[in-house]
């Protein structure tokens, strides 16, 4: 980084956007590109319609890696969805290798998971992918499923020592090979009974506290680049939000002794988006203690929500709505300055 950055700049630096193209010539690549030069963003995240084949992906994450360079920027986070299974969009029939779900991950045994995710970080960094937000450390009930984790083969079981080995070994694998992780979703997803991509979901009669564990020994153990936090509603850790926009439950984590990265699952989901709005959102969830937030721009993101199209703008409008709130003092300068400290120094850690 050559310059020291502005507010706004700052403010940039706390967002991961979705974007829509897969060449330079695409309109959407141009758009996300000048972001990236303006920092008006701190990262992209790519989808399955940004990703045709190996060498097409390579070439455009490494635009977006020397958009940031250029411009003597702190690095940009190029960041994926990759877990293996059904959430993973470096695919097979896309010319890439295709890894297990981390439900089959355990039944290979440890020496082979280990293996398999040296494999994968190494898939994701021979194409300038620095950031894959993965593993899911969610606890998965014995009772029944959650139709978005375990009915879906993301989690690694119900018992949480097993849940933390498992996940280490992920997180071990991927900074030998100098990857980052994201561990999700914090407090715990894994007792829900809907998805929240469809919408509200409460989890207040469902919860157990242990959820938190892994989260917290991971922490411990420092295996955390950072965690995603989930959209889920639950009154005994908060009454009026959901998990994402609850400064009281993101605080549990600072209260382990982890100061590291918080970052909001995306915030186009319509769990958020049918309550908040863009807007209200995104300052809550600054408020609330995440120090980066994801927008996916990502229609199936917002399946429940009519008429929701992706924005090219929405850089731009993000900085303005946390401009403003500042200006009005529902956030401080103090708050913004050191989530870019925390975000700094994830980049410096691989990027």
């Amino acid at each position: 980084m050559k310059n020291r950055l502005t507010l706004e700049q700052k403010i940039g630096q706390l967002l991961i956007v979705g974007f829509h193209g897969t060449t330079p010539q695409d309109e959407g690549v141009e758009k996300i590109l000048e972001d990236i030069k303006l920092s008006r963003v701190g990262g992209v995240i790519a989808y399955g319609y940004n990703i045709v084949d190996p060498r097409q992906i390579t070439v455009l994450n490494r635009l977006c890696l020397s958009a940031a360079e250029d411009a003597g920027l702190p690095p940009v986070f190029t960041t994926v969805d990759q877990e293996g299974g059904k959430v993973q969009r470096l695919t097979k029939d896309k010319g890439f290798i295709g890894f297990s779900s981390p439900e089959e991950m355990v039944k290979k045994g440890m020496e082979e998971m280990a293996r398999l995710y040296h494999e994968m970080a190494i898939e994701l960094k021979e194409h300038a992918f620095n950031w894959d937000f993965a593993p899911c450390v969610d606890r998965d009930p014995k009772e029944y499923k959650c139709p978005i984790l375990g009915a879906l083969g993301r989690v690694y079981g119900s018992d949480i020592a097993s849940i933390v080995k498992y996940a280490g070994i992920m997180v071990d694998a991927f900074h030998e090979v100098g990857v980052l992780n994201c561990i999700k979703h914090f407090p715990g997803h894994g007792s829900a009974k809907k998805d929240s991509h469809q919408g509200f979901v409460d989890v207040t009669d469902l919860w157990r506290a242990e959820e938190m564990d892994p989260f917290f020994q991971l922490a411990k153990k420092g295996k955390v680049d950072a965690v995603m936090t989930a959209h889920i509603f639950n009154a005994k850790l908060d009454s009026k939000y959901p998990a994402t926009l609850s400064k009281g439950t993101l605080q549990k984590l600072r209260d382990h002794g982890y100061d590291g990265v918080i970052i909001s699952d995306d915030l186009h989901m319509s769990a958020i988006q049918e309550k908040f709005g863009f807007e209200e959102a995104a300052v809550k969830a600054l408020q609330a203690g995440n120090d980066m937030v994801i927008y996916s721009n990502n229609k199936s993101a917002a399946a429940s929500i009519k008429g929701f199209e992706p924005d090219p703008e929405l850089p731009e409008k993000f900085g303005r709505v946390i401009l403003e709130a500042i200006n009005r003092e529902v956030l401080s300068e103090q708050q913004i300055d050191e989530a870019f400290e925390r975000v700094l120094r994830l980049k410096k850690k691989f990027v």
